[in-house]
């Protein structure tokens, strides 16, 4: 079977940028696995390495989530934390928020179903560690 198209197979984006120079918007969708663990892993960690502690996964379309991307998110939370931030995730996929509470996690990552909440939450983290 040839693709119709050069990214028939790619299941997964991974796009991100800064807001109000402070919040790294990490916005994932598709299939989040090995391959996009280690396609996203340079890029978050350049941004992390640059000073930007504050990060919000916006995982609202990610339909699959693997060990390693997992572990992936693991690592952030820890690096944004070691350094004064923190992470947090905006998801409302069932079977996703069924995993991070079955696996423990869904306080760790500041699990939030929007942006909004999410990001509400980052700014209140960030004026408290600030005052």
């Amino acid at each position: 079977m040839t693709p119709e198209s050069p990214n028939e197979f790619e299941t997964f984006n991974f796009t991100s940028s800064i807001e109000d120079g402070w919040l790294a918007l990490i916005h994932i969708q598709g299939e989040f696995d090995c391959v996009g663990a280690g396609q996203s892993w340079p890029l978050l960690w350049e941004t992390i390495e640059s000073g930007t502690y504050w990060l919000l996964m916006d995982m609202l379309e990610v339909d699959y989530l693997d060990g390693c991307a997992f572990s992936m998110l693991i690592g952030a939370a820890k690096q944004a934390r070691d350094r004064g931030g923190c992470l947090s995730v905006a998801c409302d996929n069932p079977l996703l928020l069924k995993l991070l509470a079955r696996s423990d996690t869904k306080e760790f990552f500041n699990t939030r179903s929007s942006i909004e909440e999410a990001r509400s939450l980052l700014e209140a983290k960030r004026n408290a560690s600030e005052a």
